[in-house]
């Protein structure tokens, strides 16, 4: 069975409404996954209330097609309740599964609904053999893996974890920063990837800026917007290596994107599957007309530097059409090297202004107007604007191909037809079969026994009169056949309670997928698990934790008073030396619980080589307490029996206590809260049961990437990885429309950080988090004098809050200042996440 599960890959569309799902249906769709009102990553998408939910559900299931919701944001605990109930809503329907980024949730769904399929979204960042590893041991049945693999590290996670179904994302658009890690949106305009509301201000202008220099890019240009994923090519490679699903991005895009790209990838699927692997012409001249903001394979042959990139334009240039021959006022001739008809949609890159588009509505070849203009032939066509000789013109809406796909899903039933079979035999049980067009059967014998008409016997027509009357139950009576004896009565009373109880049998047999849980027992075991145990005294004093990045801020901090140092090398300008290692023992061995070893919050599997040395270097030079950014890594404390200690960083998104009952769980002994909460939610976070952390100051971070910006823009080599550019070695910006400046700058794995323009400062918030076991402050990033004052105003801070004495937070928050030249920001402590 496993391997006819490899051997058969699903095409998988995305449904944003409703008409996208009949897109989807009708151009070969295996599975569709879309969103109800709630909970989805796509909330600017059209989305399914609760009727259209059942409605889709009988529709794809009718067909044999199966249907994933997301339920992948985000959740605060006051959220958790209600988003547990819609999950049992749709456990009920039998959703094939629930694709989830929330641990919390996804951890609670699990107890509550053991039978309900976990797919984890790409949303959670697995992107490596460990990840991988915990989500199969965790109980997810199929893993979406991060956009940023390579072929090699797919096949490697494939060989790992064979029981783990694989899915990708095969064409669409991509993110530059790993899937559930982006807080840029959040930051800027508070509007949070996370909750489903990303803003993209990645497709924005910027400019790669050096304080000295100035611009390093030129004029402003869209540094962080990557091309659209087209894999027609590499299909055969990965359904090869297993993968079994296949994923279309597009939950955002018209229904005539989906039922055109569907199309194709069904093709080519179904040519690799009778092994012909064969792409035609046509349909890529398909995918590229249909929306096309440049293609790239993304990673999957090796990290392909600026080619990831689409510079230029953020959004659908279209496809060229050819060039300006001629311009007459507001006439211009066109050299066609495309068809062009009315109705197309067509853009002007013009040399000043940028572009210049309108809807073709009149052609004119050799003074006659015509319908359409050939290759070849120059077309003459009204449009103003400073247009000038030799423009190109991109045709970026093909009339005739959107045509086509709309007549593919515009007639397409949204009710199900069925076939039913009746058979009266005088003194008998009346009996009838109904089948749906995928075949699904169902019988029933009536309780009435055939009665001999005494006036107006009953025919065929009677029959299909009552039984054709299913407004409103999702079928249609598409036939009938009836073997009826003559002379007899059936009451209408009798074949409408039999049309009623066929609907029934024939819904059970659409939406039941799971063993039934009982509403009362769910109830009971909800509240269970919700259970918040509040613990108003945890600790009296908070730690103060420091995050270095060499030996000399780490003696700095010590020498500062700081209670805990998170030791993340990552970020050093070099490598640590032999040297500094012996003087990282003697503190280890000098003060056994002071030191913690951070790990990277992205550790790709071509890179864990070196990783593994870190690792194993901070063991043998007494490290024992671990920060991890991955959930994955807490395979470390069975790898290496002597790690007392694991904590969770804040890119594992603890944004509920749902979240860190399950890391506790799993093995950690303190979390850290997400970046995202409020002083509300920070504040019932800490009450809870466990040990917490919360960043209090520092340069917090908007991206992390596998692109290299600095190698894209200044490498010798921008096609290449490494470039040739020490790009760990100084802190770049990026400028944005507003003149802001966005740190940027790379680790020693080559991961590519974005930050915020300012840091976060809560030094005069500390009263609001005293139910915190340590507050920690981000310092790798500032000067040995900046990283001792900021340390001392924090535990004044700490001393005067704990006291109950004046708390002088003006005088605090002021000296602060002096070691900042961009001014501080509180986060999202007062100001919420949409």
């Amino acid at each position: 069975n496993r391997e006819k599960i490899l051997n058969k890959a699903e095409l998988l569309l995305p449904a944003g409404k409703f008409e996208s799902l009949k897109a989807a249906l009708a151009n070969g769709a295996d599975a569709v996954y879309l969103g109800g009102s709630q909970y989805g990553a796509r909330a600017g998408a059209g989305n399914f209330n609760d009727d259209e939910m059942k409605k889709a559900v009988k529709l794809c299931h009718s067909r044999g097609v199966k249907i994933y919701v997301t339920m992948n944001t985000l959740l605060s605990d006051d959220e958790l309740a209600a988003a547990l109930d819609y999950g049992k809503f749709l456990y009920d329907l039998g959703v094939d599964a629930l694709i989830v980024q929330d641990l919390g949730l996804a951890g609670a769904i699990k107890k509550l609904l053991p039978n309900f399929r976990l797919h984890s979204s790409t949303q959670m960042s697995v992107h490596n053999v460990v990840t991988a590893k915990w989500a199969y041991k965790f109980g997810f049945k199929r893993v979406i893996l991060a956009r940023e693999m390579t072929l090699a590290e797919i096949k490697e996670i494939r060989e790992a974890v064979p029981e783990l179904e694989l899915e990708v994302f095969c064409h669409g658009a991509i993110c530059i920063c790993y899937s559930g890690q982006c807080l840029m949106s959040s930051l800027i305009g508070g509007r949070s990837g996370n909750r489903g509301f990303c803003a993209q201000p990645c497709r924005m202008n910027y400019q790669l800026w050096d304080n000295f220099q100035g611009s390093l890019s030129g004029e402003p240009s869209h540094l962080l917007s990557p091309r659209d994923m087209n894999t027609l090519e590499q299909l055969k490679e990965l359904t090869d290596l297993g993968v079994v699903s296949f994923k279309v991005e597009g939950r955002m895009r018209r229904p005539e994107y989906v039922a055109s790209v569907g199309r194709v990838y069904r093709h080519t699927l179904d040519s690799i599957e009778t092994n012909e692997n064969k792409i035609s012409k046509e349909d890529k001249n398909i995918v590229e007309q249909v929306f096309n903001r440049d293609f790239t394979t993304g990673y999957l042959h090796g990290n392909p530097g600026i080619n990831l990139m689409s510079h230029q334009r953020p959004n659908n240039r279209g496809v060229l059409l050819g060039r300006v021959k001629q311009v007459d006022g507001k006439i211009i001739t066109l050299d066609l090297e495309k068809q062009l008809k009315l109705g197309d949609g067509i853009e002007i890159w013009v040399k000043v202004g940028g572009r210049i588009g309108c809807t073709v509505s009149d052609i004119r070849v050799d003074n006659a107007k015509v319908s359409v203009a050939y290759p070849g032939e120059l077309a003459e066509i009204q449009i103003p604007g400073r247009i000038g000789k030799g423009d190109r013109v991109f045709m970026t809406y093909d009339s005739q191909l959107m045509n086509q796909a709309l007549d593919s899903y515009e007639n397409l039933d949204e009710d199900v037809a069925l076939y039913i079979y009746a058979k009266a035999e005088l003194g008998k049980n009346l009996y009838f079969k109904a089948d749906d067009q995928k075949g699904n059967t169902v019988e029933l014998t009536s309780n009435y026994i055939v009665e001999a008409a005494k006036k107006t016997p009953t025919d065929i027509a009677m029959v299909k009169k009552q039984l054709s009357r299913l407004g409103g139950s999702g079928f249609f009576l598409q036939d009938l056949t009836a073997d009826l004896d003559e002379n007899i009565i059936l009451p209408a009373s009798v074949l409408n309670n039999a049309r009623r109880e066929i609907v029934e049998k024939l819904d059970n047999n659409l939406f039941r997928r799971y063993p039934v849980v009982q509403d009362y027992k769910f109830a009971e075991k909800k509240a269970e698990v919700l259970g918040i145990v509040k613990e108003k005294n945890k600790h009296s004093e908070p730690k103060i934790g420091v995050k270095v990045r060499d030996i000399y801020q780490m003696d700095a901090a010590l020498d500062s008073g700081a209670d805990t140092i998170y030791f993340a090398p990552h970020f050093g300008l070099e490598d640590v030396s032999p040297d500094a290692w012996k003087k990282i023992a003697v503190i280890n061995e000098k003060y056994p619980d002071l030191l913690v070893f951070a790990l990277p919050r992205i550790n790709q599997d071509a890179k864990k080589k070196k990783l593994y040395e870190n690792i194993e270097n901070a063991l043998e030079h007494g490290f024992t307490r671990f920060l991890l950014g991955q959930t994955g890594d807490i395979e470390l404390k069975e790898k290496y029996p002597m790690i007392k200690e694991l904590r969770s960083e804040f890119s594992q998104n603890v944004y509920n206590n749902q979240t860190a009952k399950e890391l506790y769980e799993m093995g950690y002994s303190m979390v850290t809260a997400s970046l995202e909460l409020t002083k509300e939610g920070l504040e019932a976070l800490s009450r809870t049961k466990g040990d917490k952390e919360v960043i209090v100051h520092g340069r917090l971070p908007m991206m992390v990437s596998r692109h290299c910006l600095i190698g894209a823009v200044l490498g010798k080599e921008k096609n290449k990885v490494p470039c040739g550019k020490p790009c760990h070695g100084q802190t770049y910006y990026l400028k944005d429309r507003m003149d802001m400046l966005f740190p940027v700058l790379g680790d020693r794995f080559h991961n590519f950080y974005v930050y915020n323009c300012k840091d976060l400062a809560l030094i005069d918030e500390l009263n609001h988090l005293l139910h915190f076991q340590s507050w920690r402050i981000e310092g790798q990033f500032y000067d040995i004098g900046s990283l001792k004052e900021t340390i001392s105003l924090y535990l004044t801070a700490r001393e005067q809050v704990l006291s109950k004495g004046e708390y002088q937070k003006d005088m605090l928050f002021s000296s602060l200042q002096i070691y900042s030249q961009t001014g501080f920001t509180k986060g999202h402590f007062y100001r919420g996440v949409q």
